[in-house]
């Protein structure tokens, strides 16, 4: 895949980040430096795929609603980051194809189990549901989960925000890597890509108040 659009758009989009962010990054350090993984971040802002971008130190294919290529400029503008339409209304078996496909090209993909923006109690990291499919994606590609709590990240919601100061506060945690279980019977595996949903939504409430400890949600504009 040719991916010099990706690059050369990060390269030019990243300065406003660069120069107005003061954020606070945890376990960066255990990220894989190669090979399939699926990101999977609560999603509670516009900005979090931006912000992922700019933290995340690999190239990132990423899950996006089929919604959003409905307009002729925001198709060609979502385009140049090669992302794979998903269709949230029915089952959609093509994305889940392409997904797999992706991941066995050793590629990062970042998809949202919450499958939209949810805030308060609707947010995974407090007690909220995700939609299913995120174990099921992972034992089919065997690939390994990274959970990523986001906090704070619609800061950018406000004008200041983005002064050259050095001073936008937001936090990114990720987590360790879940592996997830292999099967080669079906209901079987039904069953354990709920177990491993499970396992997912409980790591990520522990992770939030992990990521807490160090910065709260006061520290957190727009997050309650």
């Amino acid at each position: 895949m040719n991916d010099w659009p990706y690059y050369i758009t990060k390269f030019l989009g990243q300065p406003p980040f660069l120069l107005s962010r003061n954020p606070l990054v945890v376990g960066r350090e255990q990220l894989p430096g190669e090979g399939a993984c699926i990101l999977a971040p609560n999603h509670s802002a516009y900005y979090d795929i931006a912000l992922l971008v700019v933290e995340y130190p690999r190239l990132i294919d990423y899950v996006a609603s089929a919604e959003l290529f409905n307009k002729p400029l925001a198709r060609w503008f979502y385009s140049i980051f090669k992302p794979i339409p998903y269709r949230r209304s029915r089952r959609d078996p093509g994305a889940v194809r392409a997904i797999v496909d992706r991941l066995a090209l050793g590629r990062t993909v970042c998809l949202f189990p919450e499958g939209g923006i949810q805030r308060g109690a609707q947010s995974v990291l407090r007690g909220g549901r995700i939609r299913g499919g995120l174990g099921r994606l992972a034992i089919m590609a065997q690939a390994p989960v990274i959970p990523v709590v986001l906090l704070g990240t619609d800061v950018y919601n406000r004008p200041s925000a983005w002064l050259p100061l050095h001073r936008t506060r937001y936090a990114v945690l990720f987590g360790a890597p879940m592996h997830p279980p292999e099967s080669e019977d079906p209901k079987e595996r039904r069953a354990l890509a709920r177990q491993f949903e499970e396992a997912y939504c409980a790591e990520m409430r522990r992770l939030c108040m992990e990521l807490e400890k160090q910065y709260p949600p006061a520290g957190c504009p727009g997050f309650r």
